[in-house]
């Protein structure tokens, strides 16, 4: 619950687990089909009682307002991702704890999103007490935002925003876009292959042609889609473009949209990175330039938290291999730059064939293929060649081994996690099999050990 792949939160938040559908928009409820079920049991419905998270877990914003004020920024925090902060089913208690730990963290943007907008009023004190908090709606549709933007507008809060996520029919903006500080909208997606619905263009594009009249920040998440292979395909974009536009103020960790030269120089290597997959060296300078590119504002942009998320979603590469196919690139695109013109040069043709010398320091990668392998004919040129020079060169120079990482043992409270985590599956899984009852009932027993 630290880091988010949300892209316009720095962090996620849950101070409890648990929700009750309330309108059309939590049909396909992706915290109750994912996230929540991963943190444990659950408590979801009506009547039936929210999980409050960890100890740990509410000491995480002392730590985090402690390095923003250390470091001079405002993290944004999504506060309940997998929860409803004006959820009724929550005792009034742990609601009172949780705004006095918004209040001890003054230096954390604090974004609550609701969709039980008629509560607001009752809070509506405590929550304008605090400058660091702003509040948004979700409105799937018309008749959602009409009832909801009404009650939002009554709080004076720094940014009243509205999370058109899922996007679920038209929207008329209207009046009361005078009063709201940003908008966001998304397709919805589902996690069973099937169920999502279509969120059409029009929609979209009138949404966001309101807000740029009326000069309100506009944010497109994304078109959604029923698979993984189907969202990546309708994309991030709305007429070519990105829309990360943030509220005054407000700065999200993913930075601005692409500029339209940036937007064609990440399609170019995209491609070379997908028609060079055999070709691996191609591959693998496009992955650098992708990776390295103004900082990473390439993949940073499309709101991915770190390059490994990035190429598993496009590509389906494992982390520790993208980034090996990128230094394999860099290396390559160095020895091209410092390669004298028409001297004979052998080029590796394969990304095994470099990652031997990737255990080199890299001030000495190039001086070492110019001294041991650039005399070498393509025949020879092999995995093995390459290795066993590294070594004699390391010797030579004296250079010491690179030092092995030392894996720590995971904390006793990541470990049941991990074990919460794969019982699900496994309870999940189990369902359809013929003897599954006699399987669900030797799970149950070792579930009831982890409690």
């Amino acid at each position: 619950m630290e880091k988010t792949k949300i892209d316009w939160a720095d962090h996620t938040f849950n101070p409890w687990l648990g929700c009750t559908h309330i309108s059309e928009g939590c049909a396909n409820c992706f915290a109750e089909a994912g996230e929540s079920k991963r943190l444990g049991k659950v408590g979801w419905g009506k009547g039936v009682k929210r999980k409050r998270t960890s100890v740990e877990n509410w000491g995480k914003p002392l730590l985090w307002e402690a390095a923003a004020k250390k470091a001079g920024n405002h993290p944004v925090i999504f506060c309940a991702s997998a929860a409803d902060v004006f959820d009724q089913e929550v005792s009034e208690k742990w609601r009172d704890e949780l705004f006095e730990l918004i209040g001890k963290c003054p230096s954390l943007k604090w974004f609550l999103l609701t969709k039980r907008s008629k509560f607001l009023a009752r809070y509506k004190e405590r929550i304008e007490s605090l400058p660091q908090v702003c509040v948004g709606v979700t409105a799937e549709n018309q008749k959602r935002f009409d009832e909801r933007v009404p009650h939002l507008l009554n709080l004076e809060v720094p940014v009243r925003f509205v999370s058109m996520e899922p996007l679920l029919g038209p929207v008329t903006l209207g009046k009361s876009l005078k009063g709201l500080h940003w908008i966001m909208v998304g397709g919805e997606s589902s996690s069973d292959g099937k169920s999502a619905r279509p969120m059409h263009a029009a929609w979209v594009e009138a949404i966001r042609d309101e807000c740029l009249k009326a000069k309100v920040p506009f944010h497109f998440k994304q078109w959604g889609g029923k698979s993984q292979p189907e969202r990546k395909a309708r994309g991030k974009t709305v007429d070519g473009k990105f829309w990360y536009q943030s509220p005054k103020g407000i700065v999200f960790p993913h930075g601005s949209p692409l500029s339209a030269k940036n937007q064609d120089l990440l399609k170019k290597l995209e491609q070379q990175v997908t028609d060079g997959v055999k070709a691996s060296i191609a591959a693998a300078k496009a992955l650098y330039l992708i990776r390295d590119h103004e900082n990473g504002i390439l993949w940073k942009s499309l709101g991915f938290q770190n390059f490994g998320d990035y190429c598993a979603a496009t590509w389906k590469y494992a982390t520790s291999h993208s980034y090996r196919l990128a230094d394999a690139g860099e290396f390559v695109l160095e020895l091209e730059k410092h390669s004298p013109i028409g001297e004979k040069l052998c080029l590796p043709r394969n990304e095994a064939q470099i990652r031997p010398v990737l255990e080199l320091p890299k001030k000495c990668r190039v001086e070492f293929w110019h001294e041991k392998i650039i005399d070498l004919g393509p025949d020879q040129l092999t995995t093995k060649t390459v290795s066993n020079a590294v070594d004699e060169f390391r010797s030579e120079k004296k250079i010491p081994p690179k030092p092995k990482k030392v894996f720590k043992d995971p904390k006793p409270e990541v470990l049941k996690e991990r074990a919460v985590s794969a019982l699900a599956r496994l309870q999940s899984l189990v369902k359809t099999l013929p003897n599954g009852a006699k399987i669900r009932e030797i799970l149950g027993q070792i579930d009831s050990l982890l409690d």
